[in-house]
């Protein structure tokens, strides 16, 4: 999927068409909303992309939430064979900010039919909106001038 700035760039009806397009793709059915094992292999895939060591994750999770997670834990959270270790929500901050990765929030936003909206893109949103209503004022400060213009033409 594009980047939101993508998005803003193709215009407004853009974005609208992307929500209503990710809304289509959401419908629950029987199981559907169980993401043990998409969450393991998004955070497994996270793993592979940050240039930390397991180690290094959890122990700076631990400084994060107070309470200490081991590498134990980490792998506990992301193998396939561990079906009773689950990755506690309450950590999902902590996994993002030591991470980087926003993925798995991403993941479990979409799958409670919501969306991520991460705060530069918020600034970014805001800026597309700024910079709307300064073409606006562009056109309407163009078009007083030509009614000006044709005024004072007319004496």
């Amino acid at each position: 999927m594009a980047n939101l700035k993508e998005k803003i760039d193709m215009g407004m009806s853009s974005l609208f068409e992307m929500l209503d397009h990710m809304e289509k793709d959401q419908e629950s059915v029987l199981g559907s909303l169980n993401f043990q094992v998409q969450i393991k292999e998004v955070m497994t895939e996270t793993l592979k992309r940050v240039p930390l060591k397991r180690w290094e994750i959890a122990g700076r999770m631990s400084d994060l939430v107070g309470m200490p997670i081991t590498e134990h834990q980490l792998n506990a959270w992301t193998a396939e064979s561990k079906e009773g270790h689950r990755f506690p929500v309450e950590y999902l901050p902590a996994w993002c900010e030591v991470t980087g990765d926003y993925r798995l929030l991403e993941f479990i936003a979409k799958g409670s039919k919501c969306y991520l909206v991460k705060s530069e893109e918020v600034l970014l949103l805001e800026l597309a909106k700024i910079q709307e209503r300064r073409r606006t004022y562009d056109r309407q400060e163009e078009a007083l001038l030509e009614r000006l213009k044709e005024m004072r033409d007319e004496k």
